[in-house]
């Protein structure tokens, strides 16, 4: 699988546009800041990390075969010593992915627009 890190442009925002959601523009400016990465995972998606201390944080992504990409970013955290991986999603289908290659479910988290 080809992973190559890529600097923001139209064509990831574009691609991006459903999961980045609400967040966009904090995204993109974390990712123009270097405080975040963005990843183009050929003939698959894209992905957003960012390193908060010692854990991998998969900020964003968008494409298919969720559960290979995660799981080569992992091995990607092991590699550089990091404990542990963090994921935020509303995908109900992750769960059950995410179940998978071991992670827990922490908390669930409900919003509305006033």
């Amino acid at each position: 699988m080809e992973i190559e890190k890529k600097n923001w442009s139209e064509e990831a925002e574009k691609a991006l546009c459903e999961a980045l959601k609400n967040d966009g523009f904090f995204i993109k400016n974390e990712v123009l800041a270097g405080t975040a990465e963005l990843w183009k995972i050929a003939g698959r998606g894209w992905l957003v990390t960012r390193v908060d201390g010692d854990e991998l944080v998969l900020v964003s992504g968008q494409g298919i075969d969720a559960k290979e990409v995660i799981s080569i970013f992992m091995q990607k955290a092991r590699d550089i010593n990091l404990k542990s991986c963090r994921i935020h999603s509303s995908r109900r289908g992750m769960k059950r992915y995410l179940k998978r290659l071991g992670f827990e479910e922490l908390e669930t988290v409900y919003t509305v627009s006033l």
